[in-house]
């Protein structure tokens, strides 16, 4: 096992300072912070606020955090569960202050919003995994140092550490074949939502107030319009009777309706759309509404992807050259993510057990159900899956 540590030594600069208070956001200050590659969530947190993009990643994260990590051993091509220091780590408790479920949850919403996102493992003096903690990185770049690839971090803290690539968990939603890129590339979507619902709180607010508008029909200068302004205060005022105003026959009224104006949807779900599209999901996913096809599609190139970075990452940066090569790997149960429902689940259980794929025990132990008799254990043949004689077609099985 790898033993190098130094995250006790980096612990205070990663964790013990807390990043300034949010600057307020304007358009301004998100487009030139996007254009100079600067991540959402560099810009200001609160925009993970939004509900459209906390939305999106909220739904993929929990997705990856539901699938099962484990250590693997294949020995001559069989595949073994290995009850080891990684076991415990990705299955029971991956830190001092987060299990698995939750260390994963945040993993990926950390790569959705950044675009890469690093953890370090820590190891004890006997080589054993004790934690994997993910480390709050604001940028980085990397250095080839004696023929070493290094990577320096740019902590949230304003501090910064260089630490050997091959230590640390890198995970990059976009990659330029280098380094992972930095740039976030949603533009101004999220600004666009944002002052579209602000239109709507507006239109509400004012709707209420505002009823009519008053014009002057006469044609005045521009060194009489203070002159004019005062004697229509004047006028108004001292007519006002229990709420009631009294204006010159010059002063015309006309009617105002604002509760009628509303934002325009269209542009609204065409911009919500672009940012569930940026994020590799859709509003029927989000809603429960799509189809089994569509989840499906939806676990293959959004789900999938991020799951098989992970078992890359961590099978590489975990174990060693010479454990690699004796079988060792980091892979996840993603059977049941992809088979979401009861009736897809008892389809899929019925054709394994009769097509002799798997035992009743085996189907069982996917349902999380206890081991049954010994007889379960045995497979179920199905005169459909009988060998058959290549030359003639006719059955090898001895007749009865």
């Amino acid at each position: 096992m790898k033993t190098i540590n130094i995250f006790n030594s980096l612990k205070d600069k990663f964790f013990n300072k807390r990043s300034k208070k949010d600057d307020k956001i304007i358009v301004s200050k998100i487009l030139n912070m996007l254009d100079q590659g600067m991540p959402i969530s560099a810009i200001s947190s609160s925009l993970y606020n939004i509900p459209e993009v906390r939305g999106a990643i909220n739904f993929i994260s929990q997705k990856v955090a539901q699938v099962k990590f484990n250590h693997v051993r294949y020995i001559n091509e069989e595949k073994n569960i290995i009850n080891s220091s990684f076991q415990k780590i990705l299955n029971i408790r991956t830190n001092k202050y987060n299990n698995p479920s939750i260390f994963f949850q945040v993993i990926t919403t950390q790569l959705l919003l950044k675009n890469n996102v690093f953890a370090y493992p820590v190891w004890n003096n006997t080589g054993n995994l004790e934690g994997i903690y993910i480390l709050p990185v604001l940028t980085f770049n990397f250095k080839e140092i004696n023929g070493n690839i290094y990577i320096e971090l740019f902590l949230n803290s304003g501090n910064t550490t260089i630490v050997n690539y091959d230590n640390i968990i890198h995970l990059q939603r976009f990659s330029n074949g280098i380094e992972g890129i930095k740039k976030q590339v949603t533009t101004s979507q999220t600004d666009v939502v944002e002052n579209l619902k602000t239109q709507i709180l507006n239109d509400s607010k004012t709707s209420g107030k505002v009823k009519a508008l008053i014009r002057a029909n006469m044609q005045v200068k521009t060194a009489d319009v203070k002159k004019r302004l005062d004697e229509f205060q004047s006028i108004f005022q001292e007519n006002n009777l229990s709420g009631f105003g009294f204006l010159p026959s010059e002063y015309e009224i006309h009617d105002i309706d604002l509760t009628g104006k509303g934002v325009d949807n269209e542009i609204l779900n065409s911009v919500v759309n672009g940012i569930f599209n940026y994020f590799g999901i859709n509003s029927k996913i989000i809603n429960n509404s799509a189809s089994e096809l569509e989840y499906e599609q939806f676990i293959d190139n959004t789900v999938k992807p991020i799951i098989e970075q992970l078992e890359q990452e961590f099978t590489f940066k975990l174990f060693s050259n010479f454990e690699i090569s004796n079988g060792n790997r980091i892979e996840a149960e993603t059977l049941d993510l992809e088979i979401s429902t009861l009736t897809s689940k008892t389809q899929f259980l019925k054709e394994m057990i009769y097509g002799t794929v798997i035992t009743r025990n085996q189907a069982r132990k996917f349902l999380k159900l206890e081991k049954g008799p010994k007889e379960l254990d045995k497979y179920l043949e199905n005169k459909n899956f009988q060998e058959l004689n290549q030359k003639d077609g006719v059955s090898n099985e001895p007749k009865k």
